[in-house]
């Protein structure tokens, strides 16, 4: 679930405790045990004074957890290249909350709060909150304060930074996975149980902070059933269902697509015959009769999307390659690309891409 790098973490145990305070060496005679608590979030203003140090005694006290974490999405929501070059043409304190967290919103982002990204504390110990450690129950080994909930490895714990509307403020999503998980055939499981999987074992058993997602190439073949065949000489029908997958897909980022293409080539090598269909959120700039100009939705034809629910969410791709195919082996792929931006003419620039699954189809048997 979102996306793209979702929040739904569990408990961090060994984290320093308030925030700006020296290491605790013994263990609080009382802990915060209230059910009630603040959710992650992106900060309002500038972060309280401590908290990258307070990350570094989570990072000290969970290497193992803490090395999944640099390995993670989270860890470059900043500093990740595509994000950059995104947030160069766009630098605006919308973009800092949730990318980089741990830095005021509206001013530039320090070297150390870069590379933490979205860190421990972003998520354990929420911007708002008394600086107990937030965690999925209390194990009543940690030595900090810990606050219990268990809202905090459900939607709760992800949906501040994973669901938004354009800042116009016309009531049109951005990201909409949060909405889009509640109409999924998974409502009733949690982001973590797909983004956080359970590994390791005995005492070592724990929640992944990898929090894999749309650059883990095993979970977006699981996110779709696909089914292709001829439909004559000249046309091929690519089905496409949801499989393993708790909302649209692709979800997150408006500007992630799936290239469904077709092709077929001669003996030679050369290319006869193509076609392709890229499915997605469809936008068009629109400008009502007073105010300025916003962005509307045209179309959703993403695998899963809430607009084909009644059907189950299943997108039927029909590509025409014309009588140049009829007697040709077609091949055909299903590619998750990260669209970069649109460019003039409907072109869009391609940040980076991976194969989702491909297949090629024989010729009619009655080709000639």
């Amino acid at each position: 679930m979102p996306h793209r790098m979702l929040l739904g973490a569990w408990l961090l145990a060994g984290c320093t405790g308030a925030l700006g305070s020296e290491r605790s060496e013994s263990v609080p005679t009382e802990r915060e045990r209230t059910p009630a608590a603040v959710m992650p979030a992106p900060p309002r203003a500038g972060p309280a004074d401590g908290r990258l140090a307070v990350n570094d005694g989570c990072v000290h006290c969970h290497p193992v957890i803490a090395a999944e974490w640099r390995s993670s999405q989270h860890r470059t929501a900043f500093s990740d290249p595509e994000f950059a070059r995104a947030f160069r043409r766009e630098p605006v304190p919308f973009c800092r909350s949730c990318h980089a967290p741990e830095a005021n919103p509206v001013e530039a982002v320090s070297a150390a709060a870069a590379d933490v990204g979205v860190g421990c504390v972003t998520c354990h110990v929420p911007h708002g909150s008394d600086g107990a450690v937030l965690a999925r129950a209390d194990t009543g080994r940690a030595e900090h304060a810990v606050r219990a909930s268990a809202d905090f490895v459900r939607v709760a714990g992800c949906a501040s930074c994973h669901e938004f509307d354009f800042r116009s403020r016309h009531g049109l999503a951005m990201q909409a996975t949060v909405s889009e998980h509640a109409q999924s055939q998974f409502a009733d499981q949690s982001c973590g149980a797909c983004h956080m999987r359970v590994v390791g074992e005995g005492d070592a058993r724990h929640t992944s902070h990898l929090f894999a997602a749309s650059r883990d190439p095993a979970m977006l073949r699981a996110a779709v059933v696909v089914h292709a065949e001829r439909i004559d000489d000249e046309r091929v029908r690519i089905r496409l269902a949801p499989g393993e997958v708790g909302h649209a897909f692709p979800t997150g980022d408006l500007f992630r697509r799936l290239l469904v293409e077709a092709e077929a080539y001669d003996e030679d090598g050369d290319r006869l015959a193509y076609d392709a269909r890229a499915l997605a959120r469809h936008f068009v700039d629109a400008r009502p009769s007073q105010g300025a100009r916003v962005r509307a939705l045209v179309r959703d034809d993403r695998v899963g999307a809430p607009a084909l629910h009644e059907q189950g969410g299943v997108v039927d791709v029909e590509l025409d390659l014309g009588p140049d195919a009829d007697a040709l082996e077609v091949r055909w792929r299903v590619i998750h690309q990260r669209v970069e931006f649109a460019a003039p003419g409907g072109e869009a620039a391609i940040a980076g891409e991976t194969i989702v699954v491909s297949g090629a189809l024989a010729p009619q048997e009655n080709a000639p």
